[in-house]
């Protein structure tokens, strides 16, 4: 190496050796200076000490914490000391307290210490007493379901009386029996005749301190008499004159809804009345026709209710229904006067003689074209909230034609308009499998009526016995008996009757009819009501005032 080069070596060392003093560094090279010699590095550079930590994992600098000088007291543990006074019975403690395995009891010492605990508190006599259902012996209980009649106990006591043999159907019971002159005694209680029987309940039931249902006075009439059943007092109460009159009645099955047809051709008619209130054009109404079978619908907004029109609503139904290839037998209505024009429309198809029309009793709706009118107005309001029409005329048939397009799970989910086209086979292959929905029961309780049977008419409206309700106190039951004359079976509806009564118009439902017996007891028991006036009256001196009475002065 040169001399220009040592200097130029020199002058670089020189400058590293002034930045590094400069930024805080130490210079890393080792040299010496010997008078104009070259400098050198003495040994090697130091190698770089490891780190001990990832450079590529990025950490936040934590800050170094000072040294305590005292050291930290660990405080100790805070325990809840035992308590003192340990409970004598073992219970399930609270969760909060800590108690030894040794007061604490397991389940099956839980269930005898409670054991005990009633045990200890026994049931009064008089309660026990009263909880027990009165006591009937085996014997007793074979003796009321012979249900010995009168005749058979004079021959039992005749037989007492002349140290005979006894009847066979008492031989069972000869430990059991006791007689006097007058009586028969079956443990130590009398049998009584028939004569008997009616006597006891009637007392009771004109008793007004007395009960006067069946169950209560069997229960009564037991501790009295060895022989009268429960059978024997619902026959006797039955019996009476007031009490068939106050007898309640029998809800029939809700029906509505449920008609047995088995072909199209009973046709439903009914008008309802958009209202105004609700928004509607002001029209004469709407006529809704509907096939009961099918369920054929059509519905006809009339600009005015008139005979004139709503005729003509009519005659169109019948001729599109004709055009199906079905002929109508019958139109089912109210008596509402709106449909009075369906008479004379139906004499154009008159095949037998009869009435074409029949009319719903008085305040009874024909349920099923009210349910398709109730589906019509769902259907419109919808039209009519959303605001794009106010008139009916304008949604109604689009409305029929959905409903006529619509399936029906009760017909094999079969459309009205693919009912109307089926044939004879069909029809009836669609009514057998839907037989147990179509059919109307009778209702269930009841006793079975024959011609000849005698009967009650059930007073109440149609309305009312759809609320359950009569005003005050009326009479439930008509005051005359009717003899049944003939019976006949719905038609599809083999197992539900119409009752048809001696000199009356109509027929009846079996619950609208209360059997009675053909000897009726008229008689009532007197004595036992006290006329005597129990009665919280008003107090004339109650708002006397002193005050108020006039002095010896002023009169």
């Amino acid at each position: 190496m040169t001399r220009d080069t040592n200097l130029f070596q020199d002058a670089w060392t020189g400058w590293v050796s002034f930045v590094r003093e400069i930024v805080g560094r130490p210079s890393r090279l080792k040299t010496t200076r010997l008078g104009g010699a070259d400098l050198k590095p003495v040994g090697k550079l130091p190698i770089k000490a490891p780190l001990k930590r990832d450079l590529a994992v990025i950490r936040r600098p934590q800050p170094k914490r000072a040294k305590s000088v005292t050291k930290r007291l660990e405080a100790p543990l805070l325990r809840r000391e035992p308590v003192e006074d340990v409970p004598k019975l073992k219970v399930d403690p609270p969760k909060p307290f800590k108690l030894k395995e040794e007061f604490l009891e397991t389940p099956p010492e839980r269930v005898s210490r409670l054991e005990k605990e009633q045990k200890k508190k026994p049931l009064r006599k008089k309660v026990a007493a009263w909880l027990q259902a009165p006591p009937i012996t085996r014997p007793r209980r074979h003796l009321l379901f012979l249900n010995v009649g009168t005749q058979k106990v004079r021959e039992l006591h005749q037989s007492f009386l002349q140290a005979g043999a006894l009847p066979k159907w008492a031989e069972p019971f000869e430990e059991h029996l006791q007689f006097d002159d007058n009586w028969v005694y079956f443990q130590e209680l009398p049998l009584a005749f028939d004569e008997d029987k009616r006597d006891a309940v009637k007392k009771l039931y004109f008793d007004p301190k007395m009960p006067s249902t069946i169950a209560p006075i069997t229960d009564v009439l037991r501790k009295e008499w060895a022989n009268i059943s429960r059978g024997n007092v619902t026959k006797i109460l039955r019996s009476f004159e007031v009490y068939q009159l106050n007898f309640g009645r029998r809800r029939p099955p809700k029906v509505l809804s449920r008609m047995s047809m088995h072909k199209p051709g009973v046709i439903m008619a009914d008008m309802f009345f958009p209202s105004q209130k609700l928004g509607w054009r002001k029209i004469g109404g709407v006529l809704t026709m509907t096939d009961a079978w099918s369920r054929w619908t059509q519905c006809y907004a009339v600009e005015r209710k008139t005979k004139a029109l709503v005729k003509k609503g009519m005659e169109d139904y019948l001729q599109r229904f004709t055009s199906l290839g079905h002929l109508p037998r019958v139109i089912l209505c109210d008596k509402g006067t709106d449909l009075a024009p369906a008479a004379e429309v139906m004499e154009r198809y008159r095949r037998k003689p009869g009435k074409l029309v029949l009319h719903s009793t008085t305040g009874k709706p024909v349920q099923l074209v009210e349910q398709t009118q109730a589906q019509v107005q769902r259907r419109m309001q919808v039209f009519r909230t959303a605001g794009l029409t106010d008139d009916p005329s304008h949604i109604l048939a689009d409305i029929c034609a959905q409903i006529n397009d619509q399936k029906r799970p009760d017909r094999g989910n079969l459309t009205p308009n693919q009912l109307l086209n089926l044939n004879a086979n069909e029809r009836a292959e669609v009514n057998e499998l839907y037989k147990d929905k179509t059919e109307v029961p009778e209702v269930k309780g009841l006793r079975k009526l024959f011609k000849g049977s005698h009967v009650r008419v059930l007073l109440m409206t149609f309305k009312e016995q759809v609320s359950g309700t009569t005003k005050g106190f009326a009479p439930k039951w008509s005051s005359d008996i009717y003899k049944v004359v003939r019976k006949t079976r719905l038609q599809g509806n083999p197992n539900n009757f119409r009752y048809f009564l001696w000199k009356m118009p109509e027929s009846y439902f079996r619950h609208e009819l209360l059997w009675v017996p053909p000897n009726t007891d008229t008689s009532v028991v007197e004595g036992y009501v006290v006329h005597e006036d129990k009665m919280i009256v008003e107090d004339p001196w109650s708002d006397f005032d002193p005050d108020e009475w006039p002095s010896d002065d002023s009169r």
